[in-house]
């Protein structure tokens, strides 16, 4: 889970818990609230995703009587919405943190590069305030931008999926009408 058991965000026992004590102006932003949209997204794109397939599953099995021809390729077209619609909400889950390259002590990859839980612990207890602060800003910027391309592929999406089952039901209606 990306938040913490003791975060300030959850209640305790009816009563919220006061934020934590910090020096800097970056340090009193708590990093699970860069974080938590992270994983709002990745829901939403894997439900878009598995929607989106199901869909076109469903839509490449259905049977369109030969008196509604036209309605054939409504729905072909609203398969191809679906698929790319699915391959949209893919793309949300690529854009992940990289490592900037000089060795942050918030990137994942960089700590697990250091040889033991201490060795990470005394680089962090060695940094000043003004260091702190400047790596939690440089972090928080970086997943802004990586929070940003998520949700442009995640609204791409959405918007595939409506015109998808717009298509859909009138493809349905159209096949069941036309020879009616």
């Amino acid at each position: 889970p990306l938040l913490r058991r003791d975060s300030h965000f959850r209640p305790r026992r009816g009563k919220m818990a006061p934020p934590p004590k910090a020096d800097g102006p970056v340090r009193k932003f708590p990093t699970e609230s860069a974080h938590w949209p992270f994983a709002l997204a990745d829901r939403k794109g894997n439900v878009i995703m598995a929607a989106g397939a199901i869909l076109a599953g469903l839509l490449i099995n259905q049977s369109v009587p030969a008196c509604g021809g036209g309605a054939r390729y409504l729905l072909l077209l609203a398969v191809v919405l679906s698929l790319s619609s699915a391959c949209a909400g893919l793309g949300t889950l690529f854009p992940r943190t990289r490592s900037a390259g000089q060795g942050s002590l918030l990137h994942f990859v960089d700590i697990d590069r250091f040889p033991d839980a201490a060795a990470y612990l005394a680089s962090v207890q060695n940094l000043t305030p003004a260091d702190a602060d400047r790596e939690l800003a440089k972090q928080t910027w970086e997943l802004a931008r990586i929070e940003d391309r998520k949700f442009f592929w995640l609204r791409w999406a959405f918007r595939l999926f409506g015109l998808c089952l717009t298509a859909a039901i009138i493809g349905v209606v159209w096949a069941r009408l036309a020879c009616g």
